[in-house]
């Protein structure tokens, strides 16, 4: 299992920002972000824990999240840190973690844009916009991930 002792503090910054990036990548292409995105973002994480097995790096990262939104989401915003950068911040940081955790957190993260995105249909957008998709297929390349299947980008 792995242990994100194993990472150095600026890494494992990197990767509980991650959520931060996807929500601010995907919610704002199309205006300002929604209330309901925000919502999406905070049930996602709170489901997460289900995704993950106990003593993961992603469960630790969804526990962290969970406890800590508020102080992680202020420092998210005080770095400033572009999209891009962020999450192939993220995906450099989890290349310590063992191979199946990294995927699993870069998958969840991948799932968290399409999630977010599609809350924006749930207030009366139609599909998703060829902006929001682009933008989809950027978060999957920075992640270095494919969109799944059932994925709408």
């Amino acid at each position: 299992m792995g242990d994100p002792e194993r990472l150095k503090r600026g890494d494992w910054e990197a990767v509980l920002h991650a959520p931060f990036h996807v929500y601010s990548a995907v919610a704002s292409i199309d205006g300002e972000p929604l209330e309901a995105q925000f919502r999406r973002l905070g049930d996602e994480i709170a489901s997460g824990g289900g995704v993950f097995a106990e003593g993961t790096i992603g469960r630790t990262m969804i526990d962290a999240l969970a406890e800590n939104m508020e102080p992680l989401w202020a420092g998210y915003q005080a770095s400033g840190r572009p999209v891009k950068d962020g999450l192939t911040r993220a995906t450099k940081a989890l290349r310590q973690a063992p191979g199946d955790e990294s995927v699993a957190i870069r998958d969840w993260l991948l799932v968290l844009a399409l999630a977010i995105a599609e809350a924006r249909r749930t207030v009366g957008a139609e599909s998703v916009s060829p902006d929001e998709a682009s933008t989809i297929r950027d978060v999957a390349d920075w992640l270095e991930r494919p969109i799944p299947e059932s994925g709408h980008a």
